[in-house]
């Protein structure tokens, strides 16, 4: 068995145990630990914990096996009230890496996360979400990409998958790169890449951090598109680690990016307004306008109906900005909607149809697609 099987093998054992036959106890028992050099750099590994006993040793095993570096990580339980802190404190009790920070009530992922930056002594900071995983070789791939320079953060390619991750293939991103420059990487990936800007994607020098500043702990979800932004502004560009690759687990239910509340929808705002004002305080030329207009019309959507006065605020920004040609996505059905029914006309529609049972549907539907995929 070469050496990529036997490594694509211990990942698949990460995502699944039972897909290789294996029981889902911590692998580190099994794999004698070397003892960290001294001229190793330390990376801070932050995981925010909420509710995340289904998937919560896999991420563990993924981050403790990292090789290659001076290693700490610590998880922020967010008073989860699952088995998420039993797993912690029997894994803590194995591994000296692992430190908790067990929280007595629930603050929110901002919050957490600036908790774990707080108790972080590393040279280095990476945050990872509690159901993703980090493939073999991570972190001293990105550490490598910046040996060179203080000022930069590594970035790092990424797939996503339900289940497994068997046969998963990181995406082929216009980003995917080095940058010399962070708004030219801003503008590339809002405009060829989704605009996809997780806090996980980087490896952080301490100091770049500690001058951007922490998680703003009004944000929930998309929290970390403003925190990207901000971060990037203070760096002199980006260095691309191709052999770091994170797997992004997505079909997970109760998921922050799933939870759509009230709440939820006015963090995406404000954590657009705030990403996208950065950006146009340094260019506002027609490109970056528009790439803003688009992402500000992506939200629309999301808000109306079923939120007319954050939908009218997002429409007069849009509008200040010159408008967007943004259109509805979606399947044939909504293709052939779209020649004779307004957008808003649609979204009515969809919100009628999700209230009487259709969103499950499509919920399962999407699970299913990602499955066939991973």
């Amino acid at each position: 068995m070469g050496a990529g099987t036997r490594i694509q093998k211990f990942l698949v054992a990460l995502a699944n145990p039972a897909a290789v036959g294996v029981s889902p106890g911590p692998v580190s028992r099994l794999i004698l630990r070397k003892a960290p050099s001294r001229f190793c750099p330390m990376v801070s590994v932050i995981v925010p914990i909420y509710n995340a006993e289904a998937t919560l040793v896999a991420t563990l095993d993924s981050v403790l096996h990292q090789e290659g570096v001076d290693l700490e990580v610590i998880a922020v339980d967010d008073f989860s009230r699952d088995q998420s802190a039993s797993i912690l404190e029997n894994r803590a009790a194995q591994d000296p890496r692992l430190k908790v920070i067990k929280l007595s009530r629930n603050i929110g992922q901002s919050a957490a996360l600036n908790r774990g930056v707080e108790a972080a002594t590393g040279d280095y900071v990476k945050f990872l979400d509690a159901d993703d995983l980090l493939s073999l070789g991570h972190l001293s791939a990105q550490v490598a990409a910046l040996e060179e320079t203080s000022r930069h953060l590594a970035g790092c390619r990424w797939a996503s998958f339900a289940d497994s991750i068997e046969g998963v293939l990181p995406r082929d991103e216009h980003t995917s790169r080095d940058y010399d420059d962070p708004r030219d990487w801003i503008l590339d990936s809002m405009e060829f890449d989704e605009g996809m800007m997780p806090g996980w994607r980087w490896l952080i020098p301490r100091r770049i951090l500690e001058d951007a500043g922490g998680w703003d702990e009004r944000l929930s979800l998309n929290n970390d598109f403003e925190f990207s932004i901000r971060l990037l502004d203070h760096t002199e560009g980006i260095r691309f680690a191709e052999e770091a690759i994170l797997y992004y687990r997505q079909g997970v239910s109760g998921t922050l990016s799933k939870r759509l509340s009230r709440r939820a929808l006015e963090s995406a705002w404000l954590t657009t307004e705030l990403g996208c004002g950065r950006i146009l305080d340094c260019e506002d030329g027609i490109r970056a306008r528009r790439l803003c207009a688009d992402r500000m019309q992506d939200w629309l959507f999301r808000f109306y109906p079923e939120h007319p006065d954050l939908a009218t605020q997002v429409e007069k920004e849009i509008a200040r900005l010159g408008g967007s040609n943004r259109q509805l996505r979606g399947g044939t059905v909504l293709r052939i909607l779209s020649k004779v029914l307004s957008w808003k006309s649609i979204r009515r529609l969809q919100t009628t149809a999700s209230r009487l049972g259709w969103s499950k549907i499509q919920h399962w539907k999407s699970t299913q697609r990602y499955r066939r995929h991973s």
